[in-house]
């Protein structure tokens, strides 16, 4: 699911660059300033304040009362931004790579019965058929 960067009403900036001169926002375990900075070739930015959080709301909520800056998906951030309490802030729109992760928990026992294989096998061939 692609993701961009997010922030309060009025918080317009030229240039992804810009990045350095704010505050920013993520929720733990989630997606990470340093993975995406590398992913868009700003490895070399030097991020100068960071607020780590431990809920998504609680960063989404820190973006919109413009404390800094977030970087979440656009399916997660979409109610914000349809109600433009978080809007898109760089001129230089930096494409967002398709972040895509799905994991199956199950317990060593139930991993050996039949179904359990059967429906891990027929999700290996939907994901391997994925763009």
């Amino acid at each position: 699911m692609p993701s961009s960067i997010r922030c309060g009403k009025s918080c317009a900036q030229k240039r992804s660059a810009d990045l350095a001169r704010h505050i920013l926002i993520y929720a733990r375990n989630r997606l990470q300033w340093r993975t995406w900075l590398e992913t868009h070739r700003l490895e070399d930015l030097t991020i100068r304040r960071e607020m780590a959080v431990d809920q998504l709301t609680m960063a989404n909520k820190a973006a919109v009362e413009r404390i800094g800056m977030i970087l979440e998906s656009d399916f997660l951030a979409a109610e914000e931004v349809a109600n433009s309490r978080l809007v898109e802030p760089f001129q230089d729109s930096v494409p967002t790579p398709q972040e895509n992760a799905h994991f199956l928990f199950t317990s060593r026992m139930a991993r050996i019965a039949a179904p359990v294989k059967l429906f891990i096998a027929w999700l290996d061939t939907l994901v391997s058929k994925a763009p």
